[in-house]
């Protein structure tokens, strides 16, 4: 399922399971949570819902990046570190470690890439079958 998050007035698509790559955070709660979702989600002008996220676009789109990284690394490894996140001033740097460590509570140093991440076995089963089903797909063409 994609998810429409409205950041400062920018759509930004995102696979729910990207979103919620680390079961245990708290961007992954908010958006398994009812309630939660229906007080934060609006109707666009195309009829297309979006999420509010009440963040800098400055600081989400390197988490969101960090967890496309996340997994599209667990293919390969079930210990890797991702790269690290660095942003253009000090205080930026400080502000992201803020929100990262309210929004991944028990992941700050794996979003962050100063500590390894470890597989989330759903969700490395779903971009498994994904990618062998595309593999298949290319072999019946070749």
């Amino acid at each position: 399922m994609i998810v429409n998050l409205s950041v400062d007035n920018e759509i930004i698509p995102v696979k729910h399971t990207i979103l919620c790559y680390f079961t245990d955070s708290v961007f992954a709660l908010q958006l398994t949570d009812t309630k939660w979702t229906s007080e934060h989600t609006f109707k666009l002008d195309n009829g297309t819902s979006a999420v509010l996220i009440e963040h800098s676009k400055r600081f989400i789109m390197p988490i969101i990046n960090q967890l496309r990284l996340a997994a599209m690394n667990e293919l390969n490894c079930n210990d890797c570190n991702l790269a690290r996140m660095k942003m253009n001033s000090q205080q930026d740097d400080k502000v992201l470690q803020f929100v990262v460590s309210k929004l991944f509570p028990n992941n700050v140093n794996a979003i962050l890439g100063l500590s390894p991440f470890f597989i989330q076995s759903d969700l490395k089963m779903d971009i498994s079958l994904k990618f062998m089903n595309q593999r298949r797909a290319i072999q019946q063409y070749t």
